[in-house]
């Protein structure tokens, strides 16, 4: 599930001056530092904080409301 979207950190990125950003499998965003030569993974303190401050990404969302469905028809049909 992707818990990010790309936007988030390219906006973070571009703001940071990173570029290049790719990302890998499993939430895993890498990128060139300000003056590096070499790409490096965007830290997990980052991560942390654009989660906290963007919420939940659309894949999030789709869970949340399909988990309150069957939880609502699994109570109504018991």
């Amino acid at each position: 599930m992707q818990h990010f979207h790309d936007e988030w950190i390219q906006e973070w990125c571009d703001h940071n001056g990173w570029t290049d950003l790719v990302r890998e499998r499993y939430n895993s965003y890498w990128a060139f530092p300000p003056n590096c030569v070499m790409p490096e993974p965007i830290p997990q303190k980052v991560m942390r904080l654009i989660k906290n401050e963007k919420g939940l990404s659309k894949n999030e969302q789709k869970l949340v409301v399909s988990t309150g469905i069957v939880a609502v028809l699994a109570l109504l049909s018991s």
